[in-house]
C-alpha cells in the first residue's frame, strides 16, 4: 500500500471506489496519476468521512508549503544582487505569504 493509505482491511477497493470518477479529471488535465491515493487524499476534505483511507489534503498542503518555501529560499539566496540577511528574510516572508 501507499504510504498515505491507512491500513484499513479493504483499502483497495475502497480506493478504486472513491476514485471512480476521477479518470475525467486526469484526462482534463493531461496527466494520470501512478498513485492515486495521493489523488484521493489531495481531494479530500477533514469532514469528509467517507475516505477512511487517506488522511485529508492538509498533510499534502504542509508539505507543498515546505517545498515551494524552500524553493523561494533558495532562489533568494542564489540572487545575483546578494541581498543582505534582514532583506532576504523580508523578501522570503512576503513571497511565503503571498
Amino acid at each position: 500500500s501507499p504510504r498515505c493509505m491507512f491500513d484499513h482491511p479493504d483499502a483497495d477497493r475502497t480506493l478504486r471506489h472513491l476514485i471512480s470518477g476521477f479518470e475525467n479529471f486526469e484526462k482534463k488535465i493531461n496527466y494520470r496519476f501512478k498513485n492515486k491515493a495521493y489523488l484521493l487524499q489531495a481531494f479530500t476534505h477533514a469532514s469528509y468521512h467517507y475516505n477512511t483511507i487517506t488522511d485529508c489534503y492538509q498533510r499534502l498542503e504542509f508539505l507543498g508549503d515546505a517545498i515551494l518555501d524552500y524553493l523561494i529560499t533558495k532562489h533568494l539566496y542564489e540572487d545575483p544582487r546578494q541581498h543582505s540577511p534582514g532583506v532576504l528574510t523580508d523578501l522570503r516572508s512576503a513571497l511565503v505569504n503571498n
